[in-house]
């Protein structure tokens, strides 16, 4: 208003007026447009933190069941059997072409007739799932796909190591948790897996989402039918039976086939990787680093990793003050695992407890030691949302090295990143 009352006064007054006004104008809404970006900014911490309450919360509910199951599984029984009803689940048989209800109500249902799962099947297999709902993977066809998955998880070692060569394009996949849509979306985007466009799919695949069931079958018969060169797994904090039975995956599995299903859906996950190496020099992992700066891959390569436990009674190192060097060591690699599942970057130095109730909390020091040990230039990662779907933890070491990589780093709306060679 002061700039319009002294523009007044020259001779060039529409011009000036204009001008001035223009001038308040934008400063109004730069004004506006920053309280708006705060308002959302506040908004989404709000909601960060409420999701990490309620992970913590959902974690000592899940360890708690997991108590009362392994104590009493004749109650735990009655308990599940329980819910089914209460949720007034149906049982289902098969037939070839449908699915049939107790209620008439048939279903289309695809069907894997050949032994052998090729890229024909998976891309047949992407075209149905892109339909949406009212269908469902028929049960001894989801069985041949976990089992075939299976045999290849158990074949691998605890970190994959992912070479992309100039002209190959390799997409990192965030957090799907049940959503089909992304999952076909981002197939759609990047196009169908080859040895000149690979996947790595950077864990929690269910929970939350309904359909948990066909997205992380759809991405069990991708790896089968494209091959561990072309498609990648690692293990998310969700990918365990402790954390999928208060989640949703579950019931989920429950409702469309039965609790048999369910027990191999969660063998198949005990025995996923827990990390992916592109290159060399990048590290990419579900949750984050680790405790101990100084972890060495050699560490993550000694995990017994079907050997997991979420959370042990006594905390570590607690829990092993008082034990020889060889029940450290295993206590040491056991809390690497909950490491790489469940840390979270934070803007303080050092490791400390993560709010989550697992893995740790690691700063900038502890990602610079980890890279320099062992020769990384970046660390990605998923396990938490993000407010714009890609951020950088850290940047001054992620982003001062691309150029000298040669790699080019794109987001994919909210749920991928694109890796590719130009050097």
């Amino acid at each position: 208003m002061l700039e319009l009352k002294n523009a007044t006064f020259n001779k060039d007054l529409s011009f000036l007026s204009f001008d001035a006004a223009n001038s308040a104008s934008s400063t109004i809404q730069r004004a506006s447009k920053k309280f708006s970006q705060q308002q959302a900014e506040l908004s989404w911490k709000i909601f960060s933190d409420l999701d990490t309450q309620d992970e913590l919360e959902m974690l000592n509910l899940a360890v708690f069941m997991k108590t009362l199951i392994d104590t009493v599984p004749s109650s735990t029984d009655h308990i599940v059997e329980d819910r089914r009803g209460s949720m007034n689940l149906r049982q289902i048989g098969f037939s070839r072409d449908t699915i049939v209800c107790d209620d008439s109500h048939t279903v289309e249902c695809f069907e894997i007739t050949t032994e052998h799962i090729d890229r024909s099947v998976a891309s047949a297999m992407i075209d149905f799932c892109r339909r949406g709902g009212g269908f469902r993977i028929e049960q001894k066809t989801a069985l041949k796909i976990i089992n075939q998955a299976l045999k290849i998880f158990k074949s691998q070692a605890n970190v994959s190591y992912v070479t992309i060569n100039e002209g190959t394009k390799l997409t990192v996949v965030g957090d799907l948790h049940g959503q089909l849509s992304d999952l076909i979306y981002i197939l759609d985007k990047s196009g169908l897996p080859s040895f000149k466009n690979k996947y790595i799919f950077n864990g929690d695949f269910v929970d939350r989402g309904e359909n948990s069931v066909e997205v992380v079958t759809l991405i069990f018969a991708l790896l089968v039918a494209f091959g561990p060169d072309v498609i990648y797994l690692n293990r998310g904090n969700h990918e365990d039976m402790t954390i999928c039975r208060v989640y949703g995956f579950e019931s989920e599995v429950i409702e469309k086939y039965d609790r048999t299903m369910f027990r191999a859906y969660c063998e198949a996950f005990t025995h996923i990787p827990l990390a992916s190496i592109i290159n060399n020099t990048i590290f990419v992992v579900h949750g984050g680093l680790f405790h101990k700066a100084d972890t060495t891959i050699e560490d993550i390569m000694s995990i017994e990793r079907t050997d997991f436990l979420l959370k042990p009674v006594i905390p570590y190192p607690q829990n092993c003050a008082d034990k020889p060097a060889d029940k450290k060591r295993i206590e040491y690699l056991k809390q690497l695992q909950r490491d790489a599942m469940w840390s979270d970057p934070s803007d303080k130095p050092g490791a400390t407890p993560n709010l989550r109730g697992a893995g740790a909390l690691f700063g900038a020091d502890v990602a610079s030691t980890f890279m320099k040990v062992n020769g990384f230039s970046m660390v990605i990662r998923s396990h938490e949302a993000v407010f714009t779907g890609f951020g950088m933890s850290f940047a001054s070491y992620a982003m001062k090295l691309n150029p000298s990589l040669g790699f080019r780093y794109k987001k994919d709306e909210n749920y991928a990143i694109n890796v590719t060679d130009h050097s």
